[in-house]
């Protein structure tokens, strides 16, 4: 009994470890290796997985060529050419498509349930970010407490309490079809005759309009892109981020059989490098090297995105830091809140202490020493820095109150002022020395005006570290591998990082000053800005336009980097939980072609093998095993097909400037009260311009007081509450309005300075207004004569007037209250209508609780004057035929979106040249304007 014991044991033992040995292959094997390890049957399931990526893939492309016909026949309407066989012979083509359609639907797959996979990204951090909790009511409430010499440590007993209950959206139940019972044979004999078709009819129906319009040359509308190199930041990049930590793929293989049949450029290594870290000066890159190599032997460069943490790991060996301790320590390794909060080591999210001389030290030494050793493998694409960087701890808090951190902040006030007599006359206080100043509690400040100068200093020394370190950083990788591309990987827009920063209270706690940042050498300037919209609009809209991409456009005007995606979150603006494939293929169409119209260059695609609780945006797809990529991804290659046959048109091409601008004030939105107005109402009158297909550049006031920006070039400039502003930007747009420029200010402007000292310089010389009361229980604003009896009414004078206006030189001033928005956007519509310079017959939807069109127009023009239209359907729902409009003379307009082109035949009624366009459900059409 005992021997028969030990035989049974020895069989289960060898079992176990031969199911292991299946279950952990190497990403590296070849599919015919892989499948002869499987068990009998599921290599064929396998194969078929294979088969249906390549059938959605023609179809998309076989819907895409029907488009193109359907629009071709659509702009020759009127033209009395003969075409009666060429409609016969499209009705042909799509009965063909019908029929691979319905084969792709021939079978419901039952009894596959989807698996959850993780916990949503909001739980995720909430459970891992272990800050001392606060009430967010607290932090507005704050009376300004100045910050003294923590202890050591202090641990916390207290759990983690969210901001807020997000209750996600489930997807809605999604049809899978059984691509294990496809004929795919059949599928592909109609899919040939189709393609066969339907190429013939648009070289015919081409060779039609060349005979009747002869400055009509298919070949000569676009160039050959075959020009661009292999540099990424020369060509259209379409990147695949994954989730996975192991170097096995769900227990079994890389699927490089499915996603290669897509085009992606490169594979994102997402922080996996953190092992590597064994201590200071000791690294192992063993593991990193099995993922390069399995990447690169798949044809495939990477793409390595990182960020500090990973250095945090080695620290903690180091300096000896208890495990248990490590996550609420108070070291000064790691980012500190103004009540003394360590903050746990994340894989994303910036949390070392970037003031710590040993946190840099250690730092830079691993990034040089990685930077040196992935260059011999010869395949990265680029390096991404940092992983969503932000100086924050949980809940938004700001960062900056270690030990070094204040040390550092009392040299910066040094260094500026040179002695604290200096400081103390621009401060307007009584510090005996440099010693005596401590970081300000709580910058979110109650309308004490006497707190502002500590806020002000402490807010730039934060952000300016910031972008110091960065630099440092780029530089330290250069030094180990020269020239190797790098990007930023940022969230956010007006000094807004994190996604839980679309809450107001938090828009000044990140530290994160693209102005300055856009400025470093960066070959690529990336930002995932279409999540913040996703989900937390502040307008309530949360789908269109972008406010974020017109954000990192307006920014990139001074940086001139390649603009992309770095995590392209391709659902965003719409709701998560539709489970029609039909219509989220026509929401990632849409997207492309949307962050396309505003300047992305490239597109890392949210993700691959995993997705966040309530985002839906998993490009395998689980319910069947992660066996088949999802129907939606048939569409990506065709677009990165047309992409790239414009790719030239796209690099050399720039939105017009249309004479509009949103001032970024900056230093209102570190100092002033309430510290959400500006960007707030700076969305809202963005959004309510690009509905009416009006486009205003951001301008942050940096760039206009350093020069950067030429102030001349715009028309109208918009002032979204800037009460604080430093004096020489008063004086500027003074000139500015003298010569003929229109300011419209949403709320008092230029009250303060960046010191809360009263200047009022503006106000005073155009409307003699000398008195400015603040309201604090209603965050208003109440400006008074001086020969007037001071009586606060919330209004803009005693006359009960809530917007004014004054001529000044060949310009004029207009001013109103937040509480008179509606009003003072008619304002805004009219000084701008003169401005306008494209248009359309579909009108939007605009109210104070919603924007939303469906229809994008953005114009763009080239270094040779060419003018050229992106015009995309927002609906994913419904075909739209607008009638578009455009300001100039243009006697011929041609249609990119089909392959060779199509012109477009205009009507000219002095000023606007109208042309009719089609755009089926999520599609965008670039056109070309010539004259």
């Amino acid at each position: 009994m005992c021997k028969f014991n030990k035989i049974a044991l020895l069989l289960v033992l060898f079992g176990l470890i031969g199911f292991y040995s299946i279950n952990t292959l190497p990403p590296n094997l070849a599919f015919s290796e892989v499948a002869r390890l499987r068990l009998k049957g599921e290599s064929e399931r396998l194969k078929k997985g294979k088969m249906y990526s390549v059938a959605i893939i023609n179809e998309a492309e076989i819907k895409d060529m029907v488009s193109q016909v359907e629009r071709i026949i659509y702009y020759m309407k009127g033209k009395d050419l003969n075409i009666k066989d060429k409609k016969a012979q499209l009705e042909k083509a799509k009965s063909l498509l019908k029929v691979v359609q319905e084969e792709l639907k021939i079978k419901e797959l039952k009894n596959r349930k989807a698996k959850k996979i993780t916990q949503s990204y909001l739980a995720h951090s909430l459970k891992s970010e272990p800050d001392k909790p606060q009430n967010n009511s607290n932090l507005l409430q704050d009376k300004g407490e100045l910050l003294q010499e923590p202890p050591l440590w202090k641990p916390s007993l207290e759990p983690a309490q969210p901001l807020f209950n997000l209750k996600p959206e489930q997807p809605k139940s999604r049809v899978v079809y059984n691509y294990k019972d496809i004929n795919y044979e059949k599928i592909n004999t109609y899919q040939e005759r189709s393609k066969k078709l339907l190429s013939k009819l648009i070289a015919d129906l081409q060779e039609t309009l060349r005979n009747k319009y002869p400055w009509y040359s298919p070949k000569q509308i676009i160039e050959s892109s075959n020009k661009r190199n292999s540099n990424p930041k020369d060509r259209i990049l379409f990147g695949l981020r994954i989730e996975n930590k192991g170097i096995d793929f769900h227990k079994r293989q890389w699927r490089w059989d499915l996603f290669s049949l897509y085009g992606f450029d490169s594979i994102d290594l997402f922080c996996l490098i953190g092992q590597a870290n064994l201590g200071p000066g000791n690294y192992d890159f063993r593991y990193i090297d099995k993922m390069m190599s399995a990447i690169k032997s798949n044809g495939y460069q990477v793409d390595i995105n990182y960020g500090a943490p990973t250095i945090s790991r080695s620290l903690e060996r180091k300096h000896k830091i208890p495990k248990a301790l490590s996550a609420k320590t108070r070291s000064d390794l790691f980012w500190h809140n103004s009540d003394g909060w360590g903050v746990n080591i994340e894989s994303v999210h910036t949390t070392v202490n970037i003031w710590n001389s040993d946190t840099m030290k250690d730092l830079l030494a691993f990034d040089t020493a990685f930077a040196k050793h992935i260059k011999k493998s010869g395949n990265t694409l680029l390096i991404e820095l940092d992983a969503e960087p932000e100086m924050t701890t949980y809940q938004g808090n700001p960062a900056g109150y270690s030990n070094s951190a204040q040390k550092a902040f009392r040299v910066f006030l040094k260094n500026k002022y040179q002695n604290i007599h200096q400081l103390n006359k621009v401060w307007r206080t009584s510090y005996k020395d440099f010693k005596a100043i401590h970081p300000i509690k709580s910058l979110f400040p109650s309308g004490d005006e006497k707190l502002t100068p500590l806020i002000y200093d402490f807010q730039v020394f934060r952000s300016s570290s910031f972008t110091d370190y960065f630099k440092k950083r780029i530089q330290a990788i250069r030094k180990g591998y020269p020239g190797i591309p790098i990007s930023s990987q940022s969230v956010g827009y007006f000094n807004y990082s994190h996604i839980l920063s679309a809450l107001p209270v938090v828009d000044a706690a990140s530290g994160i000053d693209f102005v300055n940042l856009v400025d470093l050498d960066w070959d690529l300037w990336g930002s995932h800005d279409s999540v913040i919209e996703a989900g937390f609009a502040p307008d309530g809209d949360s789908r269109i336009p972008d406010i974020s991409s017109l954000y990192s456009y307006s920014l990139n005007r001074y940086g001139k980097h390649f603009l992309w995606c770095d995590d392209y979150y391709w659902l965003a603006w719409e709701a998560v939980n539709i489970g029609d494939e039909t219509i989220l293929r026509s929401v990632l169409e849409r997207n492309i072609w949307h962050q396309t119209a505003w300047g992305k260059r490239g597109f890392n695609f949210f993700q691959l093998d995993f997705t966040w609780e309530n985002w839906n945006d998993k490009l395998l797809d689980e319910k069947a095993n992660n066996e088949i990529m999802r129907y939606v991804t048939g569409v990506i290659p065709v677009l990165r097909k047309k992409l790239k046959k414009i790719e030239n048109i796209l690099f050399d091409i720039e939105i017009t400037n249309q004479k509009i601008g949103i001032i970024q004030p900056s230093t209102s939105i570190l100092v002033a009260t309430p510290v959400w107005g500006s960007r707030d109402i700076a969305i809202k009158v963005a959004k309510r311009l690009l509905v009416k297909h009006q486009i205003p550049f951001f301008i942050p006031e940096e760039a206009i007081i350093d020069g950067r920006e030429d102030i001349e070039s715009f028309q109208v400039l918009i002032a979204p509450y800037a009460t604080h502003v430093p004096p020489v930007l008063t004086e500027k747009l003074l000139n500015w309005i003298n010569n003929g420029g229109t300011l419209i200010s949403i709320g008092p402007f230029g009250v303060y300075d960046q010191y809360g000292k009263f200047e009022n310089h503006l106000l005073k010389k155009l409307f003699g207004i000398d008195d400015v009361k603040y309201h604090k229980p209603s965050s208003a604003f109440g400006l008074f004569n001086s020969n007037e009896k001071v009586n606060i009414k919330w209004h803009m004078a005693s006359n009960g007037k809530q917007i004014l206006t004054k001529s000044y030189g060949k310009g004029k001033v207009i001013i109103g209250l937040r509480e008179s928005f509606t009003e003072l956007m008619q304002e805004i519509y009219s000084e701008t209508k003169t401005l306008k310079l494209v248009d359309s017959n579909i009108q939007p939807n605009i109210s104070d609780a919603k924007v939303f069109s469906d229809l994008e127009l953005v114009l763009l023009n080239d270094q040779k004057g060419n003018d050229y239209i992106f015009a995309i359907n927002l609906n994913v729902k419904k075909q739209i035929t607008p009638k578009i409009s455009v300001k100039g003379n243009y006697q011929h307009i041609v249609e990119l979106g089909v392959d060779g082109g199509a012109p477009v035949i205009p009507a000219y009624r002095n000023p606007w040249t109208s042309f009719n366009a089609k755009l089926d459900p999520g599609h965008g059409i670039l056109f070309k304007l010539i004259k």
